[in-house]
């Protein structure tokens, strides 16, 4: 198990303005604040505020729309978040390299555009797969000789108008599989090695039961069904 996020590898793969597109590149509605906290984090939204005003950041922003304009007040504030996104990305190509190394990886999530798969891909430079649930026409951005596949629905070459199960409830699913901690956001390096940072739980505990119990039914289903095929192997 790799912790990532699409948090977690956006701000490290920043590497030149253009990147900006990439980490901005599906819906939001809300402030600035919002989506630099959920996109850049806590560090790049302080950060932006000292650059250009804390009172910038309570804009209302609406993407894609406002991509452009988005892009252009940022502008002024591009060498510091670049500062930062060096940070981070230091310290997670020092998990990686312990984790993944040279060897081969693939991505495995429920979709939908390839985020977490391209930013690991910009970040380590190193083509990645990615296996799916469902993948929405933005998945288009993971080129050759990065690949992404979909099991239920792929809407790079499927119509839009056949829209699966998996998207229409996608906020469930995510819901429902999420991890048992909260979201991780971040490396940070200690005197004692790296330290992970988590985001603040949104769930309450008895919701964190409900859960675990979805989980727990969920292996015991793929065992049974193991069981059943005797193809566990």
């Amino acid at each position: 198990y790799l912790l990532a996020s699409r948090r977690g590898s956006g701000t490290p793969s920043l590497r030149n303005p253009d990147d900006l597109d990439s980490l901005l590149d599906s819906t939001y509605s809300g402030s600035l604040h919002g989506l630099l906290s959920a996109r850049l984090g806590h560090p790049a939204t302080v950060a932006v505020g000292h650059v250009l005003g804390h009172s910038v950041l309570r804009h209302d922003i609406f993407l894609p729309e406002m991509l452009v304009e988005v892009k252009l007040l940022l502008a002024p504030a591009t060498q510091v978040l670049l500062e930062i996104a060096e940070i981070e990305r230091k310290a997670y190509m020092h998990y990686w390299s312990t984790s993944v190394g040279d060897a081969p990886a693939m991505v495995a999530d429920i979709g939908y555009s390839g985020s977490i798969q391209a930013n690991l891909s910009r970040m380590t430079g190193v083509p990645l797969g990615g296996s799916y649930f469902a993948l929405n026409d933005r998945a288009r951005k993971i080129k050759t000789p990065s690949w992404a596949e979909a099991r239920h629905h792929d809407g790079r070459v499927e119509s839009p108008e056949d829209v699966s199960a998996i998207q229409q409830h996608d906020l469930l699913l995510e819901s429902i599989l999420t991890a048992p901690q909260a979201q991780f956001s971040h490396f940070e390096s200690t005197e004692n090695g790296l330290r992970a940072i988590h985001a603040n739980h949104e769930l309450q505990p008895h919701q964190w039961q409900t859960v675990e119990q979805t989980h727990q039914g969920a292996l015991r289903f793929i065992d049974d069904v193991c069981a059943v095929t005797r193809q566990e192997s």
